[in-house]
């Protein structure tokens, strides 16, 4: 089989996306399943090389990314939800060189795909990791009230989407992704998510059940190293730290896990925030805080094993919270916001503590109940960890490219009958 992935968030980068194509690339190599992967670009020049692992990855500078002011996040690159010129040649000039069996596209890539794809070029799959398939912020985290979506539209997306990017852009990628959908989405083949609440939203909103499979994502296979690797100099000398690992914005629950921090008084042990930057990071951190940017995967699996309990507060519907599992996967208890992926991973009293997302007070609460038993901290840890289990890269690739095999033989089925 010959894949071609397609996603603007690769490593170096450091985030779900990149890791999760990372991994698939290289366990599809080590089956000997042939793997092409195109990227935007993040520093230096464009470039094709064969990684360490066998498998060819190009990085371009795509046409609406050169305007960094406009479409660059603060440190990643960036594809809009419309088709961008010098991508969609790029990935019509490696089509015909390769001739992939498959497309994989991993964000609004995709529609650099569609704006030109016909019968008989290779079918695509779309993985979804968020909510980018509906929503111009890929969270479905509303700015008003309570803070949930009353549902796609153009009278809630557009002033949603305005504090994020700004009126201009804001617009822009509003109306883009209404736009590609109305135009190029009945072009994609098959669309597979990673979570129940992603496919039910897919289901809902875009397209047809018998379109949209969901297949449980994996955690990084690298948690097996436990202690073979050296203990990060930033962390605490004893192991009774409480750890938060992701993005540090507002939409992963900083501020309110902050508040509650303040709240369990002078004598807490340290919390550690191992996380990016964002536009919304806060300013000002409280004592006992330690904050560590742009950290190595290794490092973080390190850190999950020497701390106490980890915590999860996104105010957001999680996809999947492949946080809570690499703690989980590492023997830790992890208190999470009951929502989304969350709600379905972590399992209350078992596994962690659920608290209601966007509650201090009940985060507050949670936390103090662990520091004051360390035992049942333990207990839900080692239940974690056998969870964790659960999801893990094989069976995901195996699963997933089954489904791969099946969209093929109705694409060559099609080609048969037209």
């Amino acid at each position: 089989m010959k894949i071609l992935h397609l996603t603007d968030l690769f490593s170096p980068n450091i985030g779900g996306t990149e890791s999760h194509v990372l991994q698939v690339a290289r366990e599809r190599h080590r089956r000997g399943i042939e793997v092409t992967v195109l990227t935007l670009s993040k520093v230096g020049p464009p470039s094709s090389r064969i990684e360490d692992t066998g498998y060819r990855v190009h990085r371009i500078d795509a046409g609406f990314t050169r305007f960094k002011r406009a479409w660059n996040s603060l440190d990643k690159p960036y594809h809009p939800p419309f088709p961008d010129p010098v991508v969609a040649q790029e990935i019509k000039r490696i089509i015909e060189r390769d001739q992939p069996e498959l497309v994989y596209a991993h964000n609004w890539m995709i529609y650099s795909y569609l704006a030109f794809k016909k019968p008989e070029h290779p079918p695509v799959i779309w993985m979804q990791h968020d909510y980018s398939l509906v929503c111009p912020k890929k969270t479905l985290s509303y700015f008003r009230g309570d803070g949930v979506c009353p549902g796609p539209s153009l009278q809630a997306c557009l002033p949603c989407s305005a504090p994020q990017y700004g009126w201009p852009k804001g617009t822009a990628v509003t109306l883009g992704l209404r736009g590609s959908n109305a135009l190029l989405l009945k072009r994609v083949d098959k669309v597979v998510s990673t979570s129940q609440v992603v496919a039910t939203i897919a289901e809902e909103n875009v397209l047809s059940p018998h379109s949209v499979e969901m297949v449980s994502t994996f955690i990084d296979p690298v948690h097996k190293q436990d202690g073979d690797s050296p203990r990060p100099a930033y962390l605490p000398q004893r192991d009774d730290y409480i750890l938060f690992v992701g993005a540090l914005g507002r939409h992963k629950g900083i501020y309110e896990l902050l508040s509650a921090y303040r709240m369990l008084g002078a004598g807490a042990p340290p919390l550690v925030l191992i996380g990016i930057p964002r536009r919304d990071t806060p300013a000002d951190w409280p004592p006992g805080v330690i904050i560590h940017e742009n950290v190595p995967h290794t490092e973080v699996m390190m850190a999950w094993q020497h701390c106490a309990f980890g915590v999860v507060p996104s105010v957001w519907a999680e996809p999947f919270g492949r946080v809570a599992a690499e703690a989980g996967a590492m023997g830790k208890a992890v208190i999470a916001s009951a929502t989304g992926g969350l709600a379905e991973l972590v399992q209350h009293e078992k596994t962690g503590l659920l608290v209601p997302p966007g509650d201090v007070g009940a985060l507050a609460t949670a936390m103090n109940r662990l520091l004051a038993d360390p035992a049942l901290a333990v207990a839900l840890g080692a239940a974690g960890r056998k969870r964790a289990e659960l999801f893990s890269l094989g069976p995901f690739v195996t699963r997933l490219d089954a489904i791969g095999n099946s969209v093929i033989d109705e694409h060559r089925a099609r080609s048969r009958r037209d």
